[in-house]
């Protein structure tokens, strides 16, 4: 009786660490990972020099660490007038390239993208309100006895 008792709480206590890590292995990208990462994929459609793209990763990592340390999560303002900071900081790099334009033509297309995203996300939600029973997280199904 008390080997199974132990052996149910060593199950639960394992479920439950394993349910609580985070969906990318429980590691956080620091600045300069998500900066090298963006700008890789970036490189795709705004093929940077070696110099240039390494001043850009810069210019991004310094983004990200700022962003971190305002913890901006909520606040539009700040987000604001760091991305045109930024922009700014990737022009001055650009300058005489029509690679800004490149740059520029990209992070609008990602931020329609997100944008598309969003709404898309927003209506699928307005979608489960209006099914029979509520819906919400459990698409309006009810589980038996009321809960």
């Amino acid at each position: 009786m008390r080997l199974s008792r132990v052996l149910l709480m060593v199950v639960l206590f394992v479920s439950v660490r394993l349910c609580a890590q985070d969906w990318n292995g429980g590691e956080q990208l620091t600045s300069d990972e998500r900066a090298e990462k963006f700008i890789q994929k970036m490189n795709e459609s705004v093929p940077f020099k070696k110099a240039k793209k390494d001043s850009v990763i810069l210019v991004f990592k310094t983004f990200y660490d700022e962003l971190q340390l305002y913890n901006t999560a909520q606040n539009k303002e700040v987000i604001k007038v760091l991305t045109q900071k930024r922009d700014n900081n990737v022009k001055q790099i650009l300058a005489n390239d029509e690679l800004y334009s490149k740059y520029i033509q990209y992070m609008e297309d990602l931020r329609l993208k997100r944008q598309k995203e969003m709404e898309q996300y927003r209506n699928n939600g307005q979608q489960n309100m209006r099914q029979p029973g509520g819906g919400g997280m459990n698409n309006g199904m009810r589980r038996p006895g009321g809960f």
